[in-house]
């Protein structure tokens, strides 16, 4: 003798349970759409954010460095005259004289980048792309002469993001021969 299991009254999905299906499935398909969606907005900030940070402070660092060594500071800065900023000092032997000049220069991307000259005896020595994105209105540089500081303004600007910054630097004096 064999049994059969009684037959199941199950029939399968209603359409009205087919459709509350159907709608919380969109509702969290269009949640995790719309999360996803904003952290790579905030992905895109962050990163902008920092690239703009990151030419900011490299700018600063070289600049800075050079301008704690220099002996002699000129500041000419418009829109005809490049470099803005030169920096010069002797050997401390004196035996070479350096200078540095600071530019700013427009790419073939149309972006404006600062540009590094470094001479040795008036010889050209190399030319470094120092900082890119620049916003060249609100960059400058100063020379207070009664107080003897460097004021190095700069701002970059990537997508929507703007970091600025001002340095202030000391040269070194003179040394009296």
């Amino acid at each position: 003798m064999s049994t059969k299991p009684p037959p199941s009254r199950q029939r399968g999905m209603s359409l009205v349970e087919l459709l509350i299906a159907l709608t919380v499935s969109a509702i969290v398909v269009t949640t995790v759409s719309a999360l996803t969606f904003q952290l790579y907005r905030t992905s895109a900030r962050s990163s902008d954010y920092s690239l703009a940070f990151t030419q900011v402070q490299n700018a600063g660092a070289w600049v800075s460095h050079d301008g704690v060594m220099a002996q002699e500071v000129y500041t000419r800065y418009t829109e005809t005259v490049s470099p803005f900023l030169t920096l010069e000092w002797d050997s401390y032997d004196e035996a070479e004289h350096y200078q540095v000049g600071y530019r700013l220069e427009s790419s073939s991307e149309g972006l404006t980048r600062l540009v590094r000259d470094y001479y040795v005896d008036t010889v050209l020595q190399e030319s470094v792309i120092v900082a890119g994105y620049i916003v060249a209105d609100s960059t400058d540089c100063t020379w207070d002469e009664t107080l003897k500081v460097i004021a190095f303004t700069i701002t970059c600007q990537v997508g929507d993001q703007t970091v600025a910054r001002t340095y202030e630097m000391r040269p070194r004096p003179l040394t009296e021969s």
